[in-house]
């Protein structure tokens, strides 16, 4: 379904259908509530926003995503081995390039499953 809504210079799409919008209201009505505000970031993101992120943790100025693929590339195997993990899980995983780090290390390949984005 797709509603626009304009106002001044505005222009806001929706293409929620009738239960994400239930969805979006009960996560934004849960977030505002709380001591500290927050809104899922799976609001924020469809295909080309995730894409414009992947392109932004690219960047010199954002290092965290660099550190975090750096030290599971280094100590993931590690990591595994002192957690006993068998099987991993990783729900909103983006593109998953850090889950595929792990899931390479898992000592049980095929039990490592990461839900992407949607699109």
């Amino acid at each position: 379904m797709d509603r626009t809504t304009t106002r001044e210079a505005v222009v806001v799409r929706s293409y929620l259908g009738p239960s994400d919008e239930r969805s979006l209201a009960d996560d934004v009505l849960d977030g505002m509530t709380r001591p500290f505000k927050e809104i899922q970031p799976k609001h924020f993101y469809d295909a080309r926003g995730g894409d414009l992120f992947d392109r932004i943790t690219e960047l010199d100025e954002y290092y965290p995503t660099r550190a975090e693929r750096a030290i599971l590339e280094t100590r993931g195997a590690e990591a595994v081995v002192e957690t006993g993990t068998v099987e991993l899980v990783e729900l909103g995983s983006g593109t998953a390039t850090k889950t595929r780090i792990l899931c390479a290390r898992c000592t049980t390949p095929g039990r490592c499953c990461a839900t992407c984005r949607s699109t």
